[in-house]
C-alpha cells in the first residue's frame, strides 16, 4: 500500500497570513479549493490542510505511477468548507478526505485517501493510494526536533543510509522512523533513498544489510520548520498478525 505524508509547522514565520497571498493561492489551488478558503473562518488552516494533502498525495501517487510532474493544481482536494472551522475549534481532531490526481500523460488519474491531524502547532496529513487502503495498518508520529535531542552521529547509519542525509532534521526523522518500525513489530531496518540523477527516490525499508526491500511495507518521511513526521504502513491485519 503506497503511502505519503506531509507536515506543516504552523509556528514557522512564513505560514501566517499566506491565504491572503493571491499569487500563491492562484498557483496552488483549484477554483473549488480557493472558494473553500473564502467560505471558512480559518483560511490559513484550510490552505495548509489542502497544501499538506497535495504534497502527501504526490508522494503516494509517484510510487504507483512512477515519476509524474508535481503541478499543485493537478492534485485536487475534497475538503468541505466547514472542515477547517471545525478542526480549528477542536485543534486535535482528525479529518478524512480525498485527493484526485488528475490525468497525467499516459495515465487516467488516481484517487488517494487522506487523513489529517491538526494541533495548535502543526498540520499532518497521510495519503494512501489504492482501493484497499482501509484494510492496511498505519502508524505515524510527529516529533519536535527540540525534544528529540541531537541528531545521531554518522556511525549510527549504514553507508547506504547516510548518502541521502543532508541535515540534522533528515537524520532525526530517520531515527524516528527506525523507532516506529520497531514499535510496529517490524524490527530493525535500514532506510534507503536510492540516488536518481540529482535527487533521490522515495525512502525504502530494508532489513539491515539486505539487498532487497522488505515486501508489503511502505514508509514516508517529512520535516518542516522545527518538526519531523513519519508514516509507516504494513500488511492488513490477519489472525496471525493482528494487535
Amino acid at each position: 500500500m503506497p503511502i505519503g505524508n506531509d507536515l506543516v509547522d504552523l509556528r514557522a514565520p512564513e505560514i501566517a497570513g499566506k491565504a491572503e497571498d493571491e499569487r500563491f493561492t492562484r498557483r496552488v489551488l483549484s477554483d473549488s479549493e480557493a472558494r473553500c478558503l473564502l467560505e471558512t473562518a480559518e483560511p490559513d488552516l484550510a490552505l495548509w490542510m489542502i497544501w499538506a494533502a497535495k504534497e502527501a498525495a504526490f508522494k503516494a501517487a509517484r510510487k504507483v505511477v512512477g515519476e509524474i510532474p508535481f503541478a499543485h493544481r493537478s492534485f485536487q482536494v475534497a475538503l468541505a468548507a466547514d472542515v477547517a472551522s471545525r478542526v480549528g475549534a477542536e485543534r486535535g481532531g482528525a479529518v478524512s478526505g480525498t485527493v484526485d490526481v488528475l490525468a497525467w500523460k499516459g495515465g487516467e488519474g488516481l484517487s488517494c485517501r487522506v487523513d489529517w491531524q491538526v494541533s495548535d502547532s502543526f498540520v499532518h496529513c497521510i495519503a494512501r493510494a489504492g482501493p484497499d487502503h482501509h484494510a492496511w495498518r498505519t502508524w505515524s508520529s510527529v516529533l519536535d526536533c527540540a525534544e528529540a535531542g541531537p541528531a545521531p552521529d554518522a556511525e549510527y547509519w549504514e553507508p547506504r543510509e547516510r548518502i541521502s542525509i543532508h541535515s540534522p532534521a533528515s537524520a532525526v526523522v530517520r531515527r524516528l522512523a527506525k523507532n516506529l518500525a520497531v514499535e510496529a513489530g517490524l524490527g530493525p531496518v535500514d532506510i534507503v533513498r536510492e540516488p536518481r540523477g540529482r535527487s533521490y527516490g522515495p525512502p525504502t525499508l530494508f532489513r539491515p544489510g539486505a539487498s532487497e526491500p522488505i515486501p508489503s511495507w511502505d514508509l514516508s518521511l517529512s520535516h518542516h520548520g522545527g518538526l519531523v513526521a513519519v508514516a509507516l504502513t504494513g500488511p492488513p491485519a490477519t489472525p496471525s498478525n493482528k494487535r
